[in-house]
């Protein structure tokens, strides 16, 4: 196994200690952190809200994935999307937004 993959497992298996999400988002989570270069985290966060209400109740939910994490030596907080409807087929977190926080 190269560095990159160790590194990550071992950040994931860390961060299981910390947030109780689902294992969805833990594979979503290591997909963000392979394929974004985002590894230094030091915080999440995940909200969610309802789209589409009828009489039945909300037609999605509408999950974001907040996180924030260290790059080049700045912290950023990036907001990664997904929208699952009330089917079996679920999204994949999409980058929102990134920003540089000054803290």
């Amino acid at each position: 196994m190269n560095d990159k993959k160790e590194f990550i497992n071992t950040s994931i298996e860390k961060l299981k200690h910390l947030y109780r999400f689902s294992e969805y988002d833990y594979l979503e989570l290591k997909i963000i952190m392979e394929n974004y270069d985002v590894k230094n985290i030091i915080g999440i966060k995940k909200e969610l809200e309802h789209d589409g209400y009828d009489r039945y109740g909300p037609k999605s939910n509408l999950w974001d994935l907040k996180i924030i994490h260290i790059e080049n030596n700045k912290k950023y907080l990036s907001v990664w999307h997904r929208e699952d409807w009330y089917t079996d087929q679920k999204e994949e977190y999409s980058l929102f937004n990134k920003r540089e926080l000054n803290i």
